[in-house]
């Protein structure tokens, strides 16, 4: 049965953001739509996030969940995901924030077009010891098909703006959403699960407006990198191919070339955070194992850049 109070919930998982999560707090109770109910899950923080928090109980519509234990950010996710009643839902993470027309635009969007299941508005980076920001996304206003925002999503298209994997710029109606999508806890857990929603829409709309501001610390764990973030990389292609097959909906060329442009990234993101050029070597050697012993080479070869993969290793 869904809430008659509030319309849009925003789920907001935490684990040792006290310089921040406040300031992310305060962006949604600012915003101009009223509507809206705020589930936080603290992650068994250590520092004074849950102190912070609880300055909030008192509001009605904050609802906050302690975990006994650090269980991660996508299981946080799903323990709000499977407390929504409300028409709409969202992700916020704890050092993001949002303007003050986000959730109201969008949920007008949605409520105007009811053949649309997810609004999508612009991101800006926003960088930390820094006053600049980057505008990262930005959209025309425009209806698509759920398929070509698949392409978005992938790059497969490059005449239009591509669509983020970031999940903090998406407002989701509930009851076209497929409640057996959750987030894995394995690094990349927007990717795959940006995929997958869209996947099961008809109809996305983008906005002509940027919302997001997606805080970049300069201690942010993308700025580290470990054998783990390819073993994740694969372990969750692995996972979105047997759900788009089980779906129905697995498109050969779209997942390679999202493959592709997750792959690159986080090529891109090893070459910056590690400098030696043997170790470098090391995690290019650990990938193109994992991928052999895992994917279909068949595929990789027809449908990977793998020219623009080169560019960006040599």
């Amino acid at each position: 049965m869904m809430n008659n109070k509030y319309l849009l919930t925003v789920i907001i998982p935490v684990y040792n953001t006290e310089k921040y999560i406040k300031r992310c707090i305060d962006s949604i109770l600012n915003q101009s739509f009223k509507y809206i109910k705020i589930i936080i899950i603290n992650d068994n923080s250590t520092d004074r996030s849950s102190s912070i928090i609880h300055k909030f109980s008192s509001y009605e519509q904050v609802k906050i969940i302690e975990n006994s234990y650090n269980i991660g950010q996508g299981e946080s996710r799903n323990i709000g995901l499977n407390l929504v009643d409300t028409d709409y839902f969202c992700f916020l993470d704890s050092d993001d924030w949002v303007d003050t027309q986000a959730y109201e635009t969008a949920v007008k969007a949605l409520e105007e077009n009811p053949i649309c299941d997810i609004a999508i508005f612009g991101i800006k980076t926003e960088y930390e010891n820094s006053s600049c920001s980057t505008l990262r996304y930005d959209y025309n206003n425009n209806i698509i098909d759920g398929d070509f925002a698949i392409n978005l999503l992938s790059r497969e298209t490059s005449q239009d703006t591509p669509i983020s994997a970031l999940i903090g710029n998406k407002v989701f109606r509930n009851s076209s959403f497929d409640k057996t999508i959750k987030f894995s806890n394995l690094t990349y857990e927007d990717t795959i699960f940006s995929y997958k929603a869209l996947s099961k829409c008809k109809k996305v709309i983008l906005l002509p407006k940027t919302y997001l501001h997606y805080y970049q610390r300069e201690s942010s764990i993308m700025h580290s990198f470990s054998y783990k973030y390819i073993d994740d990389l694969i372990d969750n292609f692995v996972d979105l191919k047997d759900y788009l097959c089980e779906i129905s909906s697995f498109n050969t060329k779209q997942y390679y070339s999202y493959f592709d442009k997750c792959c690159s990234s986080m090529l891109n993101s090893m070459l910056i955070s590690t400098q030696n050029a043997s170790e470098q070597k090391e995690y290019i050697n650990h990938l193109c194992s994992q991928v052999i012993s895992r994917m279909s080479i068949k595929d990789l070869i027809n449908y990977l850049d793998i020219n623009r993969i080169r560019k960006l290793l040599y």
